[in-house]
């Protein structure tokens, strides 16, 4: 579409088709249709036409005051009444967004001091993409950048130029600023699930916030120098103690863009021939976990993103709006197809409770609210933590296409489950110790009357020992990065620190004054290590499981809605064993990933002969 006519009061354009492979430079629309229905007239090619308030407002802003402006919107270019126009143009919609001189992504009007906000995110970013920054974005260059930013070597010439960017820039982002950011965050255009696939499909993207525009580029460049910047003037910036507070409070909201920078930066990447890009399953769970981005019909939490996606062709996916009431159906052959191109662990994300109906047990809701696998790495060439079944998967063929049949092994009955692992927040505050006692206790617990039972289910009586510090933290250590790390023997000392310094919290008002004088440089002493802090933070990645007892005494962590009579089970080509719930004719119910202590390297394909395990 062409729109025209600008000094007019009514808005009005004329729609033309072209072959997209000879098409003039156009530029494609990125937005969000809001909710208040078709109600503002355009002409359209000299016939009314109404469109949303969000896009009349987008068309004001983004019509030229003397030249024509060549847009793509779907709005206007789809009949949206047309379910097979719309499947066969939806399906187009990657190519249509890639072949976009630019993409603009309309976030709305100026409001909460957008424009303060816009010229400064313009300032840093461009001062930034100046200097060169984006050429580090690529595999080859991405450690240098990280030696720049760590200041490796201090007297280096690009890191000394670099770090006079950060200098200036810091300044420029004050209270007011950072209140801005916080609020152009929220705008709806970061929570839309198409609008992920519009925004990594484009050659050059622009964000469009009333009448400031800031390049996709320079607004990445923004951020990291941002980033990069709160550690090295945390201390100093800004000087007043009420603000330093409220800025790293705002400076810790959530941020939306960086799905969306990452996103982009790996399809360009994949355009390059740097690396492959994104599956789908990838991308549904950057859309999805521990995340919530939204669509008009469920059907497009899929459909949204087929554009984008690697393996599309592979999966055999493809946009059919005849199955727009048909969820269940979409998501069923989604996941089946994900599993088939090897990832069965996408079973962890098939959690309770379910909002489409009909779903099966093994299948994902993807719009509900999804918490991350407790294995989970966010570097996804990293070995993965765990190899519980040792093999490659084995499908077992049904009938009916609701049903997942899969091969594995049976490790086991569960016996005893204890209390729900809540988390805790604040330790130090309050009650919030009493809550790691008692997960801690409960666990101890599990392990001493597993150890009764005398069952020979681990490689040595050290070996069985261990389990008391690796099932509380599922055999998962946090590093001083931060970052996850399969368990070692640092953690047993872990535990131990962490539990004394939890004890310190319940005892402390029996200690004498000369006692408790003692006990709190003690304690003081053992957290300023760390130690004990990572290993609590290492918990949190067991939230919402609870700890269980099987009848040959296997320990770990299992999903809340797990009970007693529940299996545990390793099926081929998985990572993690699962709970599974029997049912008659052999069927089972699919109840959630777990953590079983002595069975998370494959020592049970050993013990156990095959079988077959049919879900619903």
């Amino acid at each position: 579409m062409q729109m025209c006519n600008p000094k007019l009061d009514t808005l009005s354009c004329h729609i033309f088709w072209t072959p997209l492979y000879a098409a003039e430079p156009f530029k494609a629309l990125s937005y969000t249709w809001g909710t208040g229905g078709f109600t503002q007239p355009i002409h359209v090619n000299g016939k009314e036409l109404f469109i949303t308030e969000s896009l009349e407002s987008a068309l004001r802003h983004l019509r030229h005051p003397s030249e024509p402006v060549t847009l793509w919107i779907d709005q206007i270019c789809i009949d949206q009444k047309n379910y097979q126009e719309k499947t066969e143009q939806v399906g187009s919609m990657g190519h249509i967004y890639s072949a976009a001189e630019e993409v603009l992504v309309w976030l709305g009007p100026a409001a909460d001091d957008s424009d303060k906000f816009m010229d400064v995110w313009k300032t840093v970013g461009k001062d930034a993409d100046d200097w060169g920054m984006m050429s580090y974005y690529t595999p080859q260059n991405w450690p240098t950048l990280q030696r720049i930013v760590q200041r490796a070597d201090p007297e280096e010439e690009k890191t000394m130029e670099y770090h006079e960017i950060v200098k200036r820039s810091m300044p420029l982002f004050n209270i007011q600023v950072l209140e801005a950011m916080a609020a152009w965050y929220r705008r709806p255009w970061f929570t839309r699930v198409w609008v992920l696939q519009e925004f990594g499909l484009a050659t050059t993207a622009i964000f469009v916030c009333g009448d400031k525009r800031i390049t996709a580029d320079q607004a990445l460049l923004a951020c990291q120098t941002l980033m990069n910047g709160i550690g090295q003037f945390a201390f100093a910036w800004p000087s007043c103690q009420k603000e330093k507070a409220r800025a790293m409070a705002l400076l810790q909201e959530h941020d939306p863009t960086q799905t969306f920078f990452s996103t982009r930066q790996r399809r360009k990447g994949r355009d390059a021939g740097r690396h492959l890009g994104d599956s789908l399953y990838q991308l549904l769970q950057k859309l999805f976990v521990d995340n919530r981005m939204l669509a008009t019909m469920p059907c497009d939490t899929v459909y949204g993103v087929l554009g984008i996606a690697n393996d599309t062709e592979k999966l055999g996916i493809h946009v059919d709006y005849t199955l727009k009431e048909r969820t269940d159906l979409l998501y069923i052959r989604t996941t089946r197809a994900i599993i088939k191109n090897g990832n069965l662990d996408i079973l962890a994300l098939a959690q309770h409770p379910k909002f489409v109906d009909g779903l099966p047990s093994w299948v994902p809701d993807w719009t509900s609210s999804l918490q991350r696998s407790f294995a989970y790495q966010s570097a996804i060439d990293k070995v993965p933590f765990f190899s519980a079944s040792k093999g490659a998967l084995s499908l077992i063929d049904t009938p009916e296409e609701q049903i997942l049949g899969l091969e594995g092994f049976k490790v086991d009955e569960i016996e005893e489950i204890a209390g729900i692992w809540e988390g805790a927040q604040e330790y130090g505050k309050g009650d919030q110790h009493e809550a790691y006692i008692a997960y801690l206790a409960q666990i101890k617990l599990l392990c001493l009357l597993s150890e009764n039972k005398q069952k020979d289910i681990y490689s040595s009586l050290s070996r069985r020992k261990e389990s008391l510090w690796r099932v509380p933290i599922g055999d998962i250590e946090e590093t001083e990065l931060f970052d996850g790390a399969r368990a070692t023997n640092s953690s047993a000392q872990a535990y131990k620190t962490c539990v004394q310094n939890l004890e310190f919290f319940e005892q402390w008002k029996a200690f004498a004054d000369d006692e408790f004088d003692v006990a709190k440089e003690d304690w003081r002493q053992s957290e300023a290590t760390n130690n004990a802090s990572r290993y609590r933070l290492a918990t949190q990645r067991m939230k919402n499981k609870r700890p269980f007892m099987t009848k040959d005494g296997y320990v770990g962590l299992g999903p809340r809605y797990m009970r007693a009579g529940d299996l545990v089970v390793v099926f081929c080509g998985g990572e993690l064993p699962y709970v599974v719930r029997p049912l008659e004719d052999g069927l089972f119910r699919l109840i959630g990933e777990c953590y079983c202590d002595g069975v998370m390297d494959g020592e049970i394909v050993s013990k156990r002969t095959k079988e077959g395990f049919f879900l619903v």
